[in-house]
């Protein structure tokens, strides 16, 4: 396959406030000179995947003055999703990522796929989107089930008990150029992290396709990343999943099971 021809061979993704500066966001690329081409946007808030994902994509064919450049006509993707869709998307792969669900790909147990479907709803309802089809509309039945579900599966006793990685990411080395290598060990509850200065990226990538081909050699649920952010502190904030850090998806749960009219 051409990487002209690929869906996505490179992305973006905006994370903004609320469903007000979203569809602000919206707005302004569709109205954008851009000389990129831009495909009919998906619109996964209005019409949600079968997984309940909920965002928005635009897909842009990369276009410049020269048809030599190698990047030319090559498809970028980019994802616009409010905080609260996002605490979402991270919620479900932090589930996957330490238990094996694979919620993300379609798969999983009933009950955690039903706790995330009925989530997207009460999502919906604090940012007035449409809700999940196959979700009741009355707010108490909604309230009833969720809290059934989060009592049988321990939903919230669960992701708290994984929110202590996030100490791993103290006394890791940091730069405003800096590649991070981060291993994560699900079932010892550890994250390793490995800092590398921008001038040694071939390092970093030569590391992480070393550990990737020794995991799936012993077949290992470990996962391994390469990721770069502006800074350390900005680490744990853009990537959230790779510390269980489902803060704010917790207090979604906790605002709508405790403070919500009944």
């Amino acid at each position: 396959m051409q990487l002209s021809q690929m869906q996505d061979i490179g992305g973006c993704r905006a994370i903004v406030s609320g469903m007000k500066t979203l569809n602000e966001l919206i707005r302004l690329y569709d109205s954008s000179p851009l000389r990129h081409s831009l495909r009919p946007a998906r619109d996964y808030i209005e019409n949600p995947k079968n997984d309940w994902y909920r965002s928005v994509h635009l897909m842009y064919r990369f276009a410049w003055s020269g048809s030599t450049l190698p990047w030319d006509k090559l498809r970028i993707e980019l994802q616009l999703r409010t905080k609260l869709k996002h605490s979402w998307a991270t919620a479900v792969e932090t589930v996957d990522t330490f238990t094996g669900e694979e919620l993300k790909f379609g798969l999983g147990s009933q009950d955690w796929r039903r706790f995330f479907q009925l989530m997207g709803s009460v999502h919906a309802r604090f940012e007035g989107s449409p809700s999940v089809p196959g979700t009741t509309l009355d707010e108490k039945e909604l309230r009833g089930e969720i809290r059934h579900l989060e009592s049988k599966l321990r939903i919230t006793q669960m992701l708290n008990s994984w929110s202590f990685l996030t100490k791993h990411i103290t006394g890791t080395k940091s730069g405003k150029d800096f590649w991070y290598l981060i291993e994560i060990n699900p079932h010892e509850g550890k994250a390793d992290i490995e800092a590398f200065p921008g001038l040694k990226i071939r390092e970093a990538e030569s590391m992480y396709q070393k550990k990737e081909m020794e995991l799936r050699h012993i077949r290992s649920n470990n996962k391994v990343v390469l990721v770069s952010v502006y800074s350390l502190t900005n680490l744990q904030k853009t990537y959230p999943n790779y510390f269980a850090d489902t803060g704010y998806f917790n207090l979604s749960l906790n605002r709508f099971l405790g403070n919500a009219k009944a």
